[in-house]
């Protein structure tokens, strides 16, 4: 059975928020799925278009406008590879609904991001990463971003998120 692992960056302003993003982006691969979680307003879909646009400038693609996807539920970057989905479940009411939009497949070949996972139901990927974004309790301009891993093979995140040897945060 695999350990989860967690990190929480405090005081996170949109310049860290980015770099966090930017700093994940690139070690992403296809079957990695991210569950980001929180209220409205602390920086889910920031999070997200900074990481599709760092992803999509990693694989020389032309860095573009990334829209929400609050009324669409599902935005595909599929000219890139592996593809991205940015997945937005706020306005879905029951988990039955998803059942059409071919997650399970791309859980396991694609770059997954979720808002509002908690809607998942039995969708659930087997393997994510769940980012949790809460405001400052005395300074709502920053954030607290807690990382924390389920699932096998998520060890080089921590690697690649902490300076080798070193407690050090981002």
């Amino acid at each position: 059975m695999t350990k989860n692992k967690r990190i929480t960056f405090n005081e996170m302003d949109e310049s860290k928020t980015i770099l966090l993003a930017q700093k994940i982006s690139m070690v992403l691969s296809g079957g990695d799925s991210l569950l980001l979680s929180g209220e409205i307003g602390t920086g889910k879909t920031f999070f997200a278009r900074s990481l599709i646009q760092e992803h999509i400038s990693n694989c020389g693609g032309q860095i573009e406008d990334i829209p929400s996807p609050s009324f669409t539920i599902v935005q595909l970057y599929d000219h890139i590879t592996p593809p991205v989905w940015h997945v937005d479940l706020y306005r879905v009411d029951c988990s039955d609904e998803l059942q059409e939009l071919g997650l399970d497949e791309a859980y396991y070949s694609d770059i997954v991001l979720i808002e509002w996972p908690e809607k998942l139901g039995l969708y659930m990927p087997k393997r994510f990463l769940s980012i949790t974004f809460e405001h400052e309790e005395t300074r709502h301009e920053f954030r607290k971003i807690t990382l924390e891993t389920s699932g096998p093979n998520w060890g080089w995140l921590f690697n690649t998120l902490r300076p080798s040897g070193s407690k050090k945060k981002l």
